[in-house]
């Protein structure tokens, strides 16, 4: 999901590269898959209306617009909105609409069951299961969406988990309610403790767990929301569980306990998801002022060091004895408690005094000292 504080550098990225995408004359049903392929499988007729989600300046729409009543994009950028519409106009495509909309955060309402084709392609608009449900109920008859391949995808992978209850249910005879935690920090999880409470009665306990978690991460905003990056300090998640314990260069992009504190994680400019190995070549580029490493993997940890320990030992956080442990939350499943307590620790690191912390939580915490590959209490 696209977060609410980058939408503008977002915009202006698209904006600043938006006369690349105007429409050239190798979008067409002959020369182009994509375009050949929804020909072949929708039946494209002169009755239809489509919709273009991340359009960008419209090619694909324009190319349609040849072949349908009505041909529809929306884009979050309004440079690329504002360069389709003039070649459209320019050339004579009168059966085009282009507007800014930003896929993530509409409800869909507008658009909900009007188009008998509804395509999206290689766009990070349709980014996860949320914004293809929306993508889906905004068509009569098809969908196309075209992403690039990776082991895990948000889009894929939600689907897949719909697809597998739907066959639980068939087989079992039983009620099959899927319910997807995410991080602490995301909606999802408050929508999915609701959702229980309603499915077992307990809507009323339910409501205390979802307005206790919501309270901690607008507790954790408001307190670091209105620091300038340039005033925080640079950090390095490593040792991090996914799919198993990793070790030094096992890192996180978009490390929910960070990202409520609004803290500068340098795993976050990797063109990645989740989980990602680095070399130490580039944890030695980032050179991080702070390093945060989960002491269940330390074995792990050791293993790199002995391998690279003059390098570990150059880094700035190390000379500095700003290492810290971090409790893995982890374990098999995301454990929410555990990544709360992990972030108020963080921020008490980063940003608060570090006697803060206790009064937050309102119990001791037992700090960790990880001094060259080794820890200890």
């Amino acid at each position: 999901m696209l977060r609410a504080g980058d939408v503008q550098a977002e915009t202006a990225a698209w904006d600043s590269t938006a006369k690349e995408y105007v429409y050239e004359a190798k979008n067409n049903f002959d020369d182009d898959p994509f375009l050949r392929l929804m020909l072949e499988k929708s039946g494209l007729n002169s009755e239809m209306r489509s919709l273009d989600i991340g359009c960008g300046a419209g090619a694909y729409s324009i190319a349609l617009a040849r072949k349908v009543a009505k041909a529809d994009g929306v884009d979050l950028s309004p440079r690329m909105v504002e360069l389709g519409t003039a070649y459209a106009a320019e050339h004579g495509v009168k059966n085009l609409r282009l507007w800014v909309r930003n896929w993530h955060t509409c409800d869909g309402g507008e658009f909900r069951g009007k188009y008998n084709l509804v395509f999206a392609h290689t766009t990070p608009a349709v980014a996860d299961y949320t914004t293809l449900v929306k993508m889906c109920e905004a068509s009569r008859g098809c969908c196309f969406l075209c992403k690039p391949a990776r082991r895990t995808d948000e889009v894929f992978d939600g689907l897949k988990r719909a697809v597998a209850m739907e066959d639980l249910a068939r087989k079992t005879g039983l009620p099959i309610i899927g319910v997807y935690g995410d991080a602490f920090n995301s909606h999802y999880l408050t929508d999915s403790i609701a959702l229980i409470g309603d499915v077992l009665g307990t809507q009323e306990h339910a409501s205390a767990v979802a307005d206790a978690i919501n309270g901690w991460v607008s507790d954790l905003d408001r307190r670091t929301k209105d620091i300038p990056n340039a005033d925080k300090p640079t950090v390095y998640p490593g040792a991090v569980s996914w799919s198993g314990g990793h070790g030094f260069t096992g890192t996180y992009v978009g490390y929910a306990p960070l990202e409520a504190i609004h803290a500068v994680n340098l795993a976050d400019e990797l063109d990645a998801s989740d989980g990602v190995e680095v070399s130490m070549e580039q944890i030695l580029e980032w050179d991080p002022d702070i390093i945060f490493l989960n002491p269940g993997n330390m074995g792990l940890v050791n293993e790199d060091y002995a391998a690279n320990g003059a390098a570990i030992d150059s880094l700035s956080a190390v000379k500095a004895g700003k290492v810290y442990a971090q409790v893995n939350f982890n374990y098999y499943w995301c454990n929410m408690e555990l990544a709360i307590v992990d972030s108020y620790y963080a921020g008490s690191i980063i940003v608060l005094p570090i006697g803060a912390i206790t009064s937050v939580l309102g119990a001791p915490l037992f700090l960790w000292i990880i001094f060259k590959g080794r820890w200890s209490r």
